[in-house]
């Protein structure tokens, strides 16, 4: 029951997250996060499946010190893949 109870809290998280970023404020977000270290347009011309741009703004985050919430890491992560995915 416990597992069931805790599966639910994870589904509704992942739901409140993607809910709390409007298309433009994650864009805004990925602009100001990764502008801090990075020309913006770096990342334009750079495709990347879902894999290696969660492993890019991890490492960014873990081991470069970007500011990010565990919310806004996610984010990120699915606006790159939805603009900047591999097809």
């Amino acid at each position: 029951m416990a597992r069931v109870i805790a599966m639910g809290i994870i589904v509704a998280l992942c739901a409140a997250v993607g809910a709390a970023y409007a298309a433009g404020d994650v864009k805004a977000l990925y602009e100001e996060k990764c502008s801090m270290c990075h020309d913006i347009d770096r990342s334009s011309s750079i495709k990347m499946t879902e894999a290696g741009w969660r492993e890019t703004v991890i490492r960014m985050k873990n081991e470069n010190g970007c500011p990010l919430t565990s919310e806004e890491t996610e984010a990120i992560i699915k606006y790159l893949v939805e603009n900047r995915g591999k097809k």
